[in-house]
């Protein structure tokens, strides 16, 4: 393993080359900084998270190539390399996002396509990725829906009922609504609250 000893933590790009084949992987890493360990420590026990070189980690030739100040300019020299060698039939990377062109190497199969999906039958997001979820979404409004978009909306919902609420779910809406108060309703809200109303009388009516 071609590794030379690094003075300090920092985010490196490396390559590994297949002993017998010649193919070659490229890839970037920066987690090492947070666990606080230099790149030529790191590196023999990361072991790569490419799916296509992991399981075969011993049949390659390894070396760190730079490192750098931080995971953005690593990040940045990994993608350059990869579109560099995109048309070296030897190189293992399936995607590249070289100046924020992405393109991919190939596509699944559709038997690779079955595997990923009943892979992620039952398997549930851990607590770090829906917190990562709810937070990239914090202060995003949807765009308005069209008229079309809605009419799909109701047709979709017509004739369906919701289950009955369970008092589980009761006790719970109590202990959250408690305390809460809403906010005075603006003439506007008013007037749609009014007109709403009228509607389902005339609805009733005609029943």
């Amino acid at each position: 393993m071609n590794i030379y000893k690094s003075s300090k933590p920092a985010p490196y790009v490396y390559m590994c080359v297949h002993k017998k084949t010649g193919h070659f992987y490229i890839g970037y890493r920066e987690k090492n900084v947070y666990l606080n360990l230099n790149s030529d420590i790191d590196l023999p026990m990361y072991k790569t998270s490419s799916k296509y070189v992991n399981p075969f980690f011993t049949d390659y030739e390894w070396k760190i190539l730079a490192e750098f100040y931080d995971g953005e300019a690593a990040y940045e020299f990994e993608q350059f390399l990869i579109n560099k060698h995109w048309d070296n039939p030897l190189l293992i990377n399936k995607h590249c996002f070289y100046e924020k062109r992405k393109f991919r190497n190939g596509d699944h199969s559709e038997e690779i396509k079955t595997k990923i999906s009943q892979s992620l039958i039952g398997k549930k997001k851990s607590k770090e990725h829906t917190d990562n979820i709810r937070l990239s979404k914090l202060g995003k409004k949807l765009p308005p829906r069209s008229l079309e978009h809605r009419q799909k909306i109701s047709i979709a919902k017509t004739g369906s009922k919701r289950p009955p609420v369970t008092e589980e779910t009761r006790k719970k809406l109590s202990i959250t609504s408690q305390g809460r108060k809403l906010p005075p309703f603006s003439e506007e809200h008013r007037k749609k609250l009014s007109e709403a109303a009228k509607r389902r009388h005339q609805r009733n009516r005609l029943l």
